[in-house]
């Protein structure tokens, strides 16, 4: 229940006296936001799944230091991971940036098509 209230719900009985979380209602304008900060998070998330900020600062430390070679081609596969991420995360933003209020209502910013379409782009 802590969970949901910190990410926006509004705990109220439910018909059988046991605490519901349940979503207030937004206008279209503030689910956008919402959806936007959802966004950032899921980005972070999917970042440090990548690689937590100590890892990143090594390799960008590292990175600096080293000849070409193995070492430095996982270093650089896990930069592009991260900037993969964050255009995709751009992506969205833009799109969710466009949706009418009934798209944005639908919008499942963990599913994984939207990090992944136009990954190549």
């Amino acid at each position: 229940m802590l969970d949901a209230q910190s990410a926006g719900k509004v705990i109220t009985p439910g018909n059988d006296g046991e605490p519901t979380a349940r979503r207030p209602a937004e206008n279209g304008e503030q689910l956008r936001a919402r959806l936007i900060k959802a966004t950032k998070r899921e980005a972070a998330r999917r970042i440090d799944a990548v690689a937590p900020l100590w890892r990143q600062i090594n390799d960008w430390r590292d990175l600096c230091h080293m000849p070409p070679g193995e070492q430095r081609t996982a270093i650089e596969g896990r930069l592009d991971a991260i900037n993969a991420i964050r255009a995709a995360s751009n992506r969205l933003e833009q799109q969710l940036a466009g949706m009418t209020a009934r798209q944005l209502a639908k919008a499942d910013i963990a599913d994984d098509t939207y990090w992944t379409q136009g990954a190549a782009a």
